[in-house]
């Protein structure tokens, strides 16, 4: 069942609330395909959603850019979805800002050890969707953005 027929299913649920929360907070933002960005959040919620993962995962997955990249606050999340959601949303957030230094080596290092460190099935559905997003193409022809 795709995230889109949980809303349809359960319009009043906290699936169907993180759905139109996202959508609203995405709602003038474009990627560079023109596509609504919402596509993003929706198909990381998807994978999510396909892996079987808690319901505050998935909420975690559509809510995930809000935070980064409109102007919703943390709070706000905290507020709606409480604090574990906003926990999820945040240490997302964080895993983006994370700059390495010094040699290749140490910098894939580094990395391997922070995501053990901080291993969480949101991050890696996310970045799972960025992967597939690139290995798909366009219409054009040509690989999709981010």
């Amino acid at each position: 069942m795709t995230i889109k027929e949980l809303v349809k299913k359960e319009p009043h649920g906290t699936i169907a609330k993180a759905y139109k929360f996202a959508e609203t907070a995405h709602k003038q933002q474009k990627r560079k395909t023109g596509e609504p960005y919402f596509v993003h959040p929706l198909a990381t919620a998807d994978i999510l959603n396909q892996w079987h993962l808690d319901e505050a995962t998935i909420v975690g997955g559509l809510l995930h850019d809000t935070v980064e990249d409109t102007n919703v606050k943390l709070a706000d999340i905290t507020r709606e979805f409480g604090d574990q959601v906003a926990f999820l949303v945040a240490g997302v957030t964080k895993l983006g800002r994370i700059k390495y230094r010094g040699t290749e080596a140490e910098a894939k290092a580094e990395l391997r050890e922070e995501a053990l460190r901080r291993f969480q099935a949101l991050p890696i559905g996310e970045r799972l969707r960025l992967a597939l997003s690139m290995l798909v193409k366009a219409p054009d022809g040509k690989p999709r953005d981010r």
